[in-house]
């Protein structure tokens, strides 16, 4: 992992996104004991219960961590299904130019662009409610190109529907 001081941001690029995972889930555990907020332990416990955005008036470390963990694993989690991604894809080549097949192809792969809507190449943590300071992760661009441009051909073809 590298990690680079820019102005009040703290940089880091992770390429094998489990094994960071995997390798820090110790700290994770620590945070989660150390933060006044109950929503990680709940996390912890049930993965998939949704999890609302931090608005404490002062942000600790762990509660950063936490999140920090919490939005790198959402990008995991997503990537476990990158051969879907990839089949999606493989089907869009084959349906562009087919009249009333784009419509079929966006409400087949609907569920998977939800799932992919919010992942990016970035994630940006605040590291207080109105703070400038952030945590910057940035993915090694390899990593999430199937994801990346199955979002984009989605956006792109919901517009043209969406004109036609």
């Amino acid at each position: 992992m590298n990690s680079k001081k820019i102005d009040l941001m703290e940089v880091q690029v992770i390429d094998d996104i489990n094994g960071w995972l995997v390798a820090i889930e110790y700290r994770l555990l620590d945070s989660i004991n150390e933060t006044t907020c109950d929503k990680w332990r709940k996390w912890l416990e049930n993965k998939s219960i949704h999890v609302f955005p931090c608005v404490c008036e002062t942000r600790n470390s762990a509660c950063t961590f936490a999140e920090t963990y919490h939005a790198i694993w959402q990008v995991y989690n997503v990537l476990t299904k990158e051969d879907e991604y990839i089949e999606a894809l493989m089907e869009y080549s084959s349906v562009i130019d087919a009249k009333g097949s784009l419509k079929q192809w966006l409400k087949s792969y609907e569920e998977l662009f939800q799932e992919v809507l919010l992942i990016d190449d970035t994630i940006k943590v605040s590291l207080g409610k109105n703070s400038l300071e952030s945590d910057i992760i940035k993915f090694s661009g390899e990593k999430l190109k199937h994801l990346l441009k199955f979002k984009e051909l989605y956006l792109d073809s919901m517009d043209v529907h969406s004109v036609s």
